[in-house]
């Protein structure tokens, strides 16, 4: 027999298969024929034959599946280098000749095809001789996951958890089912392993015939690029398919034409709008469009089909929660470092909190504490505050300075606030509050202070730092005439204020915030009848802070009846701070707000929402209606005044902010 014949078998196949099989000539990396290659590098061993002859197996390259040629004849040898699972006597394995691998006699390496060609038919090994040279116990063989792969055409896909989308409201037809990552692409997590799609080479790197370009590598799974087009019917990708391929890191397919849907619809809950002349604005059935950021629409789910949008939506069934406009905490001092537990203890024992701030203890000693802390430790003590308001259904906060009292101090301070505002999904409206308290370094010099204070303020302005201006007018405080000249700096930079009034006096203060038209006045239990008509006519709302007064053991309560009765809206906060009001959570001044304070309960949720807007010069939130932001919570609650009536516990089930539901 001539070596190199196109007849001839290679040397390493017994005379059973000499006059069956053909094998190619032996060639070198070079692409040479030599003569005798492949032999040497064998080694015969011995094995069960399995029954049946042909089976399938998959090729190592291009990843498509392949089946064996012979039918029955057994290879008398097996590759030197193949893989401890095909060495195995006792397990089946892909024997490669050495002469159609392109590999020299003497090449020691493991046996590969060579890219050009086509590899040949796989073949059986020759049957294990009894009492052979090896004598460990063999095992019988173990099934290997993906050996025998349906096409992906016949294959059912992978469920995973999805949202329905529909076509225009009340159109008939099957809904279709996008998955949640398609929807959101932030939020979107790779599918595992097993359930992404196989599309032959083209996932692992190669070309649509399977075969990787000579010359590259294989590319880690975040590299590889994904085909554009169904791989059974060659048309594109449609948002309905739930086997379309995705990247791992990405929701969307690298190609293809992916819709956008921006109107999300939510249904089947009871809705306390606050909108309109009705007791809470309550519509029951109810349901909300919202596109974008925006409520687009609001009303009773069986008026849906009237206002249908002529784009897919995505739907979300309540199942008949609460849902209220999103909370709003108009008064916090959230950017701080230290504790002042030991205050607490002094005022159980006597003290009050105008004797402890003259000793040195109060505001002075949290500005001591947050001077010496880094801005990332201010941040990470604030995020956590946040988060916690978060927790209770809040979508808008408002953060006051006043921690620091030096110019880079309180920059520091309105800076960290900023970011809490781009790194959470909360709206963060900020407050500069450098008229907080005097600072040691300013003792006996009050008026050189506020002009200080004012001149910081050009620069923090300037920097896009400043929302509005607030003071602290009173007897621990600063004067009437020291708080005025603060205002009319704010006032000359076209920045609305605020202040907190008459918490432990009557100074005049709220009727000299209601003559430079302030957005509010916080705190006012000694409020006077001149201050609440002051407050009436120039319509500033009227913070309580039930929080402060519970936790001060005041007893003076603010006049809740004479606000009512001259309409002046009313508004409840948290005046989250270390010293005087340390709590994170708004629903529960819900509470105090009306056993402490005697709101109603419609009173404290409207003073939690759309008064609290109205506080902060917000007036496209605090309700739910066509055309305000779509800032919402869903609430495990059948009524809203539940809301005030219990305490203690976590009912908001989700928060949507701006249109996006937090995660």
């Amino acid at each position: 027999m001539q070596v190199g014949s196109r007849h001839a078998p290679p040397a390493c196949c017994p005379p059973a298969i000499a006059g069956r099989s053909a094998s190619r000539p032996a060639r070198s990396r070079a692409g040479a024929v030599r003569p005798g290659a492949g032999a040497a590098a064998h080694r015969a061993r011995a094995g069960p034959l399995r029954p049946g002859g042909a089976h399938a197996l998959r090729g190592r390259a291009g990843g498509a599946l392949r089946r064996g040629a012979h039918d029955g004849a057994p290879c008398a040898a097996r590759t030197a280098g193949s893989r401890a699972r095909g060495a195995h006597p006792g397990r089946w394995h892909l024997c490669r000749h050495r002469a159609e691998a392109g590999l020299d006699a003497d090449d020691p390496r493991p046996a590969r095809r060579d890219r050009r060609t086509r590899p040949s038919p796989p073949c059986h090994r020759a049957p294990a001789a009894r009492g052979g040279s090896s004598t460990r116990s063999r095992r019988p063989p173990r099934a290997r996951r993906g050996r025998h792969r349906v096409p992906l055409a016949d294959r059912a896909p992978r469920q995973r958890a999805a949202t329905a989308v529909r076509g225009p409201l009340g159109e008939p037809g099957a809904r279709t089912r996008l998955p949640r990552s398609r929807l959101h692409p932030d939020d979107a997590d790779p599918l595992p392993a097993r359930g992404r799609p196989r599309l032959g080479g083209e996932l692992h790197g190669r070309g649509r015939d399977g075969q990787r370009p000579r010359g590259t590598v294989a590319r880690s799974r975040a590299q590889r690029t994904l085909p554009d087009r169904h791989p059974a019917h060659g048309e594109p990708w449609h948002a309905g398919d739930a086997r379309a391929p995705r990247a791992p890191g990405h929701a969307l397919p690298a190609a293809g034409p992916v819709p956008a849907v921006t109107r999300q619809l939510w249904r089947h809950a009871t809705l306390a709008t606050l909108d309109g002349a009705a007791p809470w604005g309550l519509v029951d059935d109810g349901a909300i469009i919202t596109e974008g950021s925006c409520i687009a629409w609001l009303g009773k789910d069986s008026a849906l089909p009237a206002v249908a949008p002529p784009q897919p939506v995505i739907e979300h069934d309540l199942g008949g929660a609460l849902v209220t406009p999103g909370l709003i905490d108009c008064h916090t001092h959230l950017v701080y470092a230290g504790s002042r537990w030991r205050e607490f203890e002094q005022r159980l024992q006597g003290a009050s909190y105008e004797e402890i701030a003259r000793a040195g203890g109060g505001i002075r000693a949290t500005v001591a504490a947050t001077r010496a802390a880094s801005d990332e430790a201010l941040l990470a003590a604030a995020r956590q505050r946040a988060c916690a308001l978060m927790a209770d259904g809040v979508t808008t906060l408002e953060i006051k300075s006043g921690y620091g009292l030096t110019g880079s101090d309180e920059a520091r301070l309105l800076r960290v606030a900023r970011r809490l505002g781009r790194e959470l999904a909360l709206e963060v409206c900020t407050t500069y509050l450098a008229a907080h308290a005097l600072p040691p370094e300013y003792e006996g010099r009050a008026d050189a202070y506020i002009d200080a204070a004012c001149a910081w303020l050009v620069d923090l302005h300037r920097e896009g730092l400043v929302d509005a201006v607030d003071a602290f007018c009173d007897r621990i405080g600063f004067t009437p005439a020291q708080t005025r000249r603060m205002f009319a700096a704010a006032a000359a930079l076209g920045l609305p204020v605020r202040l907190h009034a008459e918490q432990f006096s009557d100074q005049g203060g709220a009727a000299l915030a209601a003559s430079f038209g302030a957005l509010s006045c916080d705190h006012l239990e000694h409020l006077g009848a001149a201050g609440v008509a002051a407050l009436a006519r120039a319509g500033t709302v009227a913070v309580l802070l039930p929080g402060a007064f519970y936790f001060l053991g005041e007893t003076q309560r603010p006049p809740v009846a004479a606000l009512r009765a001259a309409g002046v809206p009313i508004a409840i906060a948290t005046d989250h701070n270390p010293g005087s009001s340390p709590t994170l959570s708004l629903v529960l001044m819900l509470n105090m707000a009306c056993t402490l304070l005697g709101l109603t309960p419609e009173e404290a949720l409207r003073g939690a929402t759309m008064n609290a807007a109205r506080a902060l010069g917000q007036g496209d939130r605090g309700r739910l209606a066509a055309g305000l932001r779509a800032d919402f919570a869903v609430w495990d609650l059948e009524h809203p005044a539940e809301l005030a009536c219990r305490f203690g516990h976590r009912p908001c089930r989700r928060v949507v902010c701006g249109g996006r539901e937090r995660p």
